[in-house]
């Protein structure tokens, strides 16, 4: 595969404030959607230290990967690249042969930002760990633009909020770590819980700026680049939507944040089962309700990407109540005698 063929390569690195949420599924089956429409896409499993994604794909953990490539075991990244059942669609192995890969050096993790750069393919989609960690962070941070799930309960909206809190202060951190002074402010508020006293980046930046009016300016360009889309999964009713309101006001509010609502999937009552199966959902259920929301969220993908999503919260609200109401006259349908 040439690689001059994929200079306008999009990676989607994909987060969740918790685990449980459908990270890993929704990576995979959304990889498998690209590639069923006919765009080359690679799968990563950057998990490091709980490799799971081939599971979801329906093939074995038999592949040399990150781990691998990390170890100095194999050649380059691009050669670990495994092939699927699924035209179009390739697979990068985690760490699953590699214990104790998850507390990777930072040289390691230079290393492999620019492998994955490389990697040819049109789309190159990450499955990272649950939570925030570092190694999370840095490799959501490799695009302006990533995909968070979360589900509409409570605690999945707050760890939601807690992770993109997380995302915004290792940007800056990481972008004032030569100066004492810079990282000591930092530090006051990374240490101050989402419930303590109000703040937000402005005022962060404004006291960099007090420092460092250089750093300051710096740090505005890297906050202005990053517009992260939401997606929400295991929905019931609409009505669950309502909470992103007050998440989007609460990240403008608190942490200068922009994000973009991008997806909402319902639950499926057959997922679980499916899951359990190790066969890939969207072959085996293609017409079941989250294959059919993967699909449409795919075409947005392919269709919408590069570009912010005015009134985003809205517009998924009215598409999601279009839906629903789509699926109670089908249902009714398929349940109405002949």
């Amino acid at each position: 595969m040439s690689q001059g063929k994929f200079e306008d390569k999009v990676i989607i690195p994909v987060a969740g404030g918790k685990g449980g949420v459908g990270k890993s599924l929704l990576t995979a089956n959304l990889a498998m959607a690209l590639a069923q429409a006919g765009h080359e896409t690679i799968a990563v499993d950057l998990d490091l230290g709980g490799s799971n994604l081939h599971s979801y794909l329906g093939i074995s953990n038999k592949f040399a990967g990150v781990g691998d490539f990390l170890m100095d075991r194999c050649g380059s990244l691009e050669e670990m690249v495994a092939p699927t059942p699924f035209p179009h669609l390739g697979f990068l192995a985690g760490d699953g042969r590699n214990p104790f890969m998850a507390n990777i050096t930072y040289a390691h993790k230079m290393r492999l930002f620019r492998a994955l750069k490389t990697l040819p393919a049109r789309y190159i989609l990450l499955d990272l760990g649950a939570g925030s960690s570092y190694n999370t962070l840095d490799f959501f941070g490799l695009s302006s633009r990533g995909l968070v799930v979360t589900t509409p309960e409570l605690p999945a909206i707050m760890n939601l909020m807690v992770f993109f809190k997380n995302l915004m202060l290792r940007r800056i951190a990481r972008e004032v770590n030569s100066s004492e002074p810079l990282k000591k402010i930092v530090e006051r508020v990374r240490n101050q819980p989402m419930n303590g006293p109000a703040w937000n980046v402005d005022e962060l930046v404004a006291q960099i700026e007090e420092a460092s009016p250089d750093a300051a300016g710096r740090v505005r360009t890297i906050c202005s680049s990053f517009r992260p889309r939401v997606v929400l999964n295991l929905v019931e009713h609409p009505d669950e939507l309502r909470i992103l309101k007050n998440v989007e006001q609460s990240l403008e509010k608190r942490i200068s944040l922009n994000v973009d609502f991008f997806g909402c999937l319902f639950r499926d009552p057959f997922i679980r089962k499916a899951s359990g199966t190790g066969k890939p959902l969207l072959r085996e259920m293609p017409d079941a309700v989250l294959s059919e929301g993967v699909i449409q969220l795919a075409d947005r993908l392919v269709r919408l990407w590069e570009n912010p999503i005015s009134d985003s919260r809205k517009r998924l609200i009215r598409s999601t109540e279009k839906n629903y109401r789509n699926r109670l006259e089908s249902d009714a349908q398929g349940s109405a005698p002949s």
